[in-house]
């Protein structure tokens, strides 16, 4: 957007001033105006900056926008939205943007804005953004998207009917049973009492899981009727409100697949596999993902077209018939069984610690591949990914996570002569005095990428930068990407 223009408040003294549009103004208006003047100052900016959204260069011509530069901002505080934010930083078309709430990393490549989460909405839209860019899934589920919308503030993301292929299991299992899409079996039961009788009359391996959100550590996987049973209360001690889902265990290959849809139009695809247990070997605790990398070898064309035409396609249809067409990213995290591609989940956002893998190899410019797939044009753009480089992520953990953690101890990296070709993606950590610490808020403090070819490169990058970071506890796994 154009600068503000001049400021005129004769009527409370003010004179003719000029203010800068920048939403944190407690750090403008100490500078410019004494104490008694703030308030009336802040009303007239507010006030200037609902009347030149009014005119935003969104509401443009697609032509016409070009020549201008928006103000864009990115919610959430991982290292997905630092990598999300570095890449949009990177547009020529973003002139201003804005964290919330942020950390340490996302501090530089934009402002970390201070919101109230209480009036989250009155909030953003007193920030005026040309564009919202939504990270967690949460804020998916609540209707985001579709109050945003309400307030004449376009985002990336499906709106809250849309984003039930995530926040509901029960509700994408009715959708891929539609759309003849390939899946596990499964079944729903309204509390633990219900899944204990069943498992002892199936008497198969399964896996146990919410229906609702649990942020990436909700499914258990039992190999007996006892685990099943167990893990079934389990579920209902810390998710009361919500049904429990079992479905069959399958056998095979993980891989999380995923692409940009205006929801007629669809990307190429992009994949990764990650790590979702704490230790070495998938030894312990589930976690939100320890780790990542892209391209697996055995990725290649024919699957890609297999998982468009038989997964990503009829599901995308079936919800357009629906009247609820996904816009965004979807995420398909996907079985490859000796039968073909299987669902094992359908997520409505980038994942977390995917996204920090995928995004170096996007090629193009990320906002307006996202603007195309909010205005409906996404076969006007052109969007690829660079096959011939690879990344893998290595997740750098608080001591006790999946569990409580700690904040305040200081985050620090050991100076070295020799460069390593890899990027860190800040999650859990904010400046403290100029200092970087860890926040507490998550266990998962950075994300260390490496780039390069062949992915065994990547990986000694990505484990070389690694070495070089620490904080009390810090620990991570050895083995990302290792044989691939």
């Amino acid at each position: 957007m154009r600068p503000l223009q001049s400021t005129k408040g004769a009527k409370e003294g003010l004179g003719d001033k000029v203010v800068d549009c920048n939403p944190n103004l407690a750090r403008v208006l100490p500078r410019l105006f004494k104490p008694a003047q703030r308030v009336a100052v802040a009303k007239i900016i507010h006030s200037a900056r609902v009347s030149v959204y009014k005119k935003s260069t969104y509401n443009l011509p697609y032509q016409k926008r070009k020549e201008h530069v928006m103000r864009v901002l990115v919610l959430g505080n991982g290292a997905r939205e630092h990598a999300l934010a570095w890449r949009i930083s990177q547009s020529p078309e973003c002139k201003n943007l804005f964290v919330w709430p942020g950390n340490g990393g996302t501090e530089q490549c934009g402002w970390n804005v201070h919101l109230n989460a209480e009036q989250l909405i009155d909030h953003v839209a007193g920030l005026c953004p040309d564009y919202v860019v939504i990270g967690p899934e949460t804020f998916l589920a609540d209707g985001l998207v579709d109050k945003l919308a309400e307030k004449g503030i376009p985002a990336f993301g499906p709106t809250r009917a849309a984003a039930k292929v995530e926040t509901s299991k029960e509700a994408a299992l009715q959708l891929m049973q539609e759309a003849k899409v390939p899946h596990p079996k499964s079944w729903t039961f309204p509390n633990p009492h219900v899944v204990a009788t069943f498992v002892q009359g199936y008497n198969k391996p399964v896996a146990v899981k919410p229906d609702g959100l649990t942020g990436g550590k909700g499914v258990q996987l039992c190999s007996n009727p006892k685990e099943a049973e167990n893990a079934a209360n389990l579920c209902g001690e810390l998710y009361p409100d919500q049904p429990i889902v079992v479905q069959e265990l399958l056998q095979g290959r993980e891989v999380s697949v995923f692409c940009f849809t205006d929801g007629y139009h669809v990307s190429p695809l992009v994949v990764a596999c990650d790590y979702k247990r704490l230790l070495d070997g998938d030894q312990g605790p589930n976690t939100g993902g320890m780790g990542s990398y892209s391209w697996p070898r055995f990725w290649n064309k024919p699957l890609e077209e297999e998982i468009l035409q038989w997964i990503v396609m009829p599901i995308l249809g079936k919800m357009e018939l629906k009247g609820t067409p996904f816009v965004g990213m979807l995420y398909a995290g996907l079985m490859l069984t000796k039968e073909g591609p299987k669902v094992l989940e359908f997520n409505a956002r980038f994942g977390d610690p995917e996204a920090q893998v995928i995004l170096p190899l996007l090629q193009g410019d990320l906002l307006d591949i996202m603007l195309a797939c909010t205005q409906g044009r996404l076969d006007k753009v052109q969007v690829s990914w660079n096959h011939a480089l690879h990344a893998v992520g290595v997740v750098m953990a608080f001591q006790g996570y999946p569990g409580k953690c700690e904040g305040g101890h200081p985050v620090t990296r050991r100076y070295t002569r020799k460069q390593a070709s890899a990027l860190v993606f800040h999650g859990s950590t904010r400046l403290e005095d100029k200092s970087l610490v860890t926040d507490g808020a998550s266990g998962r403090v950075l994300t260390v990428v490496g780039t390069g070819t062949p992915v065994s490169h990547a990986r000694e990058m990505a484990y070389y930068e690694t070495d070089k970071w620490g904080f009390f506890g810090a620990t991570w796994r050895e083995d990302i990407a290792a044989g691939n």
